[in-house]
């Protein structure tokens, strides 16, 4: 039986796939579950190439993909100890193995983490590596608010109940989150200086690799086919260029688990 189980719905994104399946699996993913969206490149084939436990599915179709798929993925799946939905854009910074980290999070019904956002830095054209090719320069961060944060919930599958959405479910137990402020909230929603310190716990999304990457979401629109076009305008990319971090974490990440 899986331990961490990984799902993801790719779209034509061959080219990022081998670094991000070897990384996550370095870290403790032993599962991979690849479900294919409408895929006019060479994924399948890189998929089938690497020596891991993966496995390949189409992707459901119904008003959307991404829901109906994660609802195929909850019923298919179901036997392992936790299942993350993340995307291939998004990698799981820690500083601990997370089978290590999940060990300590076993009674509740899941452990939602936050995410830093990022945008294409000064990357024009699509590159090959989102570690190597794009932390190693300065970027735009897209979502700096304290108020707009997104998550992503590693599910305790004993306890799941129902897929609420892409980023939390819903669980006979509660579901603890962590916060960027080294804090752990409570069972009843509440932070204490106590509670265990998890800063380094994570997603880096790389919303976008490269303007020519934007331009190329803005064209056939996002996996999940619930967004409206002008979401990946040219424009609302710009617009977010002033804000700018220099974001090597992942690298430090791959080179600590990636042998």
């Amino acid at each position: 039986m899986s331990n961490l189980t990984v799902c993801c719905v790719t779209r034509n994104h061959a080219h990022y796939l081998q670094e991000w399946v070897r990384y996550h699996h370095a870290i403790g993913v032993d599962r991979f579950v690849m479900y294919l969206d409408r895929c006019e490149d060479n994924t399948q084939e890189v998929l089938e190439s690497l020596d891991y436990n993966i496995v390949i599915r189409e992707a459901v179709h119904e008003d959307s993909v991404q829901m109906p798929t994660y609802y195929q993925a909850t019923k298919e799946f179901s036997d392992c100890e936790w299942l993350l939905f993340i995307d291939d854009d998004e990698f799981v910074y820690t500083k601990k193995p997370l089978p290590k980290i999940l060990k300590k999070f076993e009674k509740f019904g899941g452990l939602s983490i936050y995410a830093k956002v990022f945008g294409p830095g000064n990357a024009k054209n699509i590159v090959q590596s989102r570690i190597f090719e794009l932390t190693s320069r300065s970027y735009s961060v897209l979502i700096t608010s304290e108020d707009i944060r997104t998550i992503k919930t590693f599910m305790r599958m004993p306890y799941f109940s129902n897929t609420f959405n892409a980023h939390i479910q819903e669980s006979w137990k509660p579901i603890v989150a962590l916060d960027r402020m080294s804090f752990a909230l409570t069972e009843n929603g509440t932070a204490s200086i106590q509670n265990p310190i998890y800063d380094d716990l994570y997603i880096c999304h790389y919303q976008t690799g490269s303007i020519e990457d934007w331009v190329q979401k803005y064209r056939m629109g996002c996996v999940a086919g619930i967004k409206p076009k002008n979401y990946y305008s040219v424009e609302k990319l710009l617009f977010y260029t002033d804000d700018i971090v220099e974001d090597r974490c992942m690298i430090e990440a791959f080179n600590r688990f990636v042998k």
